[in-house]
């Protein structure tokens, strides 16, 4: 019996690069509002969309941590801005969300990622826990992943424990017999060490790590995922 019962993953910028996916995106979003919206569209840069996200953040907090409905509200309020009546924002921010949504789960997975995950996955229950808002079933993660929970299903990002609670309820597994793997030395290792997780630190750039307390271990490349991960069978976790 392995002294690991669950492993949970942060996604962006620990399984792929999450930067090319949003500007990518964000520039299939800009040529459908082209396409479908023209006279809208001479008003539609990222400038503006972001002084609408701050106004929105300023007076919703709670959006910040809804990525989803942020970006919703953001588009609702340009196409109102624009000369379209409410109900015709609804839509069409309804629509174009849509178009961004299936562009930003087309991710490219950092090498080896896939395959160290499929042989963890006949192991090891795994789960996602991010504070971004790709959907695991589009980036073909389902079949590996047995839940995932964000900041929009719990309410708050991490480093807030929600998620790594909601994480240890599924199969009332103890922190002791967990594992999280995230590229964020704070959001991730630090949030899970303080609630007596082990920590994999994602740092494929080499650099030094910038906390007092060091995560388990840490991994540079995922083709030394498995390895990694086997080695720390039954070290105590760093707390």
């Amino acid at each position: 019996m392995p002294s690991f019962q669950l492993i949970t993953f942060d996604l962006d910028n620990t399984l792929w690069d999450v930067t090319p996916t949003l500007i990518k995106a964000e520039q299939v979003l800009a040529q459908w509002i082209r396409s479908q919206h023209p006279d809208a569209s001479t008003q539609y840069n990222l400038e503006a969309v972001q002084a609408i996200r701050d106004q929105l953040i300023t007076s919703h907090p709670s959006l910040r941590h809804n990525l989803t409905e942020l970006r919703k509200t953001t588009l609702k309020v340009f196409f109102q801005q624009t000369g379209s009546s409410e109900t015709q924002a609804t839509e069409h921010a309804k629509t174009s969300f849509e178009v961004f949504f299936e562009a930003r789960n087309q991710v490219e997975y950092y090498p080896d990622a896939l395959n160290c995950l499929t042989v963890l996955a006949k192991k090891y229950t795994l789960g996602a826990l991010s504070n971004g808002n790709a959907n695991i079933k589009k980036v073909g993660l389902n079949d590996v992943m047995s839940f995932h929970f964000n900041a929009e299903s719990t309410g708050h990002a991490k480093p807030h424990r929600a998620m790594f609670d909601q994480a240890l309820a599924t199969q009332n597994y103890s922190p002791d017999q967990c594992l999280h793997i995230g590229d964020h030395p704070s959001e991730d290792i630090l949030a899970a060490q303080q609630l007596g997780f082990h920590t994999l630190w994602i740092n494929f750039d080499s650099k030094p790590w910038p906390l007092d307390q060091p995560p388990s271990a840490e991994l540079t490349h995922w083709r030394d995922g498995e390895t990694i991960i086997a080695n720390l069978e039954g070290v105590p976790a760093q707390s």
